[in-house]
């Protein structure tokens, strides 16, 4: 939060959206873990996690790690 201003796009967005700078800072934890906090970790807990699919997953093992590498370099040059 301290180098929030920093980054352009950031800062661009809280301009436009009139976003208190000192939010963090000034939020009353208490407050926020009664109202909004606790319907965010209700959302995350009764969200379906092990219904999702790994996009990785079934790639693992479909490349040699020689392979991966070499490909790495050429990407990079």
């Amino acid at each position: 939060e301290p180098f929030r201003h920093l980054d352009p796009t950031t800062a661009e967005h809280d301009r436009q959206t009139g976003r208190n700078p000192r939010y963090w800072r000034d939020l009353d934890l208490e407050a926020w873990k009664a109202g909004e906090g606790a319907a965010h970790l209700k959302a995350q807990i009764d969200y379906p996690w092990s219904r999702q699919r790994c996009q990785l997953t079934p790639q693992l093992g479909k490349v040699e790690m020689s392979a991966y590498q070499e490909q790495l370099k050429a990407a990079v040059a």
